[in-house]
């Protein structure tokens, strides 16, 4: 079943030229193909206020999307120690206000403004909790429920980033030892019990719940 048709993750064109260009022939492609699902072009990564998604496009159906990271030092990099929100990074202090601030300077670009907004990817690492990762998360549910946002919370379930649902360790090495005795034909995956498929690769089972953060995003997401 298809929703839509996203057409690139985090494009870096040279130019905005080149972007347009690229989603004028995207979107030719799918039209010869589907003209009743919606279409969302990315904003340029890195450029996203001078490219935005290229320029305009003769198609009614289009939405665009973006990430949200900011600070990107703070929600993306665990292994910095030391970092918290609110907080000041490359000179600017983040806090619920600036959050506000940029998804209101981002809906209202020329080329976004109008359309609907859907924000792919955003997230701040459980390994942030208790220096202000969930009221990172909590404000830009809060910035993006104001605006009529749509958004998917990034990631759902990881074998080491503590994003919703982390895979332990003890069954992330039992995965790479079942792999690798495929590999080698020692083991063969048909051979696994139902019991041993759950154990290994049923969320609840194999993986431990970021404290916290289902209470957050359940009542945001149904807003």
């Amino acid at each position: 079943h298809i929703a839509a048709y996203e057409v690139m993750n985090e494009p870096m064109p040279p130019s905005a030229q080149a972007l347009h260009d690229f989603y004028v022939d995207a979107l030719a492609a799918i039209r010869a193909n589907d003209s009743s699902h919606i279409v969302i072009l990315p904003v340029a990564e890195r450029n996203e206020e001078t490219f935005q998604i290229g320029g305009s496009y003769a198609d009614a159906n289009l939405a665009v999307t973006f990430h949200f990271y900011y600070p990107h030092d703070f929600t993306l990099e665990p292994g910095i120690p030391g970092l918290t929100y609110p907080g000041v990074y490359a000179g600017r202090l983040w806090n619920k206000a600036a959050i506000e601030e940029t998804f209101d300077r981002a809906v209202n670009l020329a080329q976004l403004r109008g359309k609907p907004i859907y924000v792919g990817e955003f997230g701040a690492g459980g390994e942030r909790d208790g220096n202000g990762g969930l009221e990172w998360i909590g404000d830009v549910l809060a910035a993006m429920n104001a605006r009529a946002l749509h958004f998917t919370y990034h990631d759902y379930r990881h074998s080491g980033y503590r994003g919703y649902w982390t895979r332990r360790a003890e069954v992330n090495t039992a995965i790479q030892n079942l792999v690798t005795g495929i590999v080698e034909g020692r083991l063969r995956y048909e051979d696994l019990s139902e019991d041993d498929k759950r154990r290994l690769f049923t969320t609840e089972a194999s993986c431990v719940r970021r404290a916290g953060i289902k209470e957050m995003l359940t009542p945001a997401f149904v807003q």
